[in-house]
């Protein structure tokens, strides 16, 4: 593979990260778009980008307390059970990689697991929030912690499940409250106990998510901003999102007249 190229994908994710505002990051990459965008084909090269990108989230995480890469798992419902080293993410690309290379700094959630780069890893502080939606919910801390989610080669409504919780918060009459039996473990400590979900109602509710109006107001608020780096000559975009400020905008402001979120 050509040296530029993997120069270039560590400018841009170095670039991308410095966009965030604070010392807690969710950062999102659509991996089929970033090798899109480098046009790289070949598997090996893949690898290779890949690889690139890791190791350039072990060194530049040292500069936040959380920084946060998806690690979902939708196997819980059928076996009960999540382990941070056996159970394989299903979420994309990146998280499949981080994975394989058995990089432990995982937290323990039976859908929302998180691998973490930052500084704050090794306290294990995320695995106390086991719980989808309410006090305990991973994004609970996400919003009481000034999170940015930053997306790079996507729209951020494709990586914005946080939203099920707000839908709780409101009140949503599509989704409805569930609890579910079972263990978590990181193979050293195990957790048995009820973790709820907030599920879709089948017979009414394929999915949901935030409409185009929230949509367009949390970027004319500039809750939401996007950014245009260039790199080689080219371009792509990101978006930054203050989950907090998302978050009270959506519970203050959605209504039957002013639908924020729907199914």
């Amino acid at each position: 593979m050509d040296q530029e190229i993997l120069e270039d994908v560590t400018n841009l994710v170095i670039k991308t990260l410095s966009l965030n505002r604070t010392k807690n990051c969710w950062l999102s990459i659509d991996i089929l778009n970033l090798l899109a965008f480098f046009n790289v084909k070949k598997r090996s090269d893949i690898e290779m980008i890949l690889n690139n990108i890791f190791s350039e989230l072990i060194n530049y995480g040292i500069n936040f307390e959380n920084l946060l890469i998806s690690a979902f798992t939708n196997n819980f419902l059928q076996n009960r059970t999540f382990n941070t080293l056996s159970s394989k993410p299903y979420v994309n690309s990146l998280s499949k990689f981080i994975f394989d290379q058995n990089y432990r700094f995982r937290s323990m959630h039976p859908f929302y697991s998180f691998f973490n780069f930052g500084s704050q890893k090794n306290f294990k502080s995320l695995d106390q929030y086991t719980d989808s939606f309410g006090s305990k919910s991973i994004f609970d801390f996400m919003i009481k912690n000034d999170f940015y989610l930053i997306t790079l080669g996507h729209h951020y409504v494709q990586s914005f499940p946080i939203v099920h919780h707000l839908e709780h918060l409101i009140g949503s009459p599509y989704r409805e409250e569930n609890i579910f039996f079972g263990t978590l473990s990181d193979g050293f400590t195990n957790l048995e106990g009820p973790f709820n979900y907030y599920s879709r109602k089948i017979n009414i509710c394929e999915r949901s998510g935030l409409t185009f109006k929230a949509l367009e107001a949390m970027e004319r608020k500039s809750i939401v901003k996007t950014s245009l780096i260039k790199i080689s000559n080219k371009k792509i975009y990101s978006y930054q999102i203050n989950i907090k400020e998302s978050a009270d905008y959506i519970i203050s402001r959605h209504s039957e007249k002013n639908l924020l979120v729907d199914f």
